[in-house]
């Protein structure tokens, strides 16, 4: 499972308590490997 669709499903699944920040959050891990959103 890739990171990024693991994402889409917590936060489907509504367990992200604060969507915008682990928004950010991931961003910056995918900025990590040269990945730009």
């Amino acid at each position: 499972l890739h990171l990024a669709e693991l994402f889409r499903l917590a936060d489907q699944a509504g367990l992200l308590s604060n969507p915008e920040q682990a928004t950010q959050r991931m961003k910056a891990v995918l900025a990590t490997r040269g990945i730009e959103v």
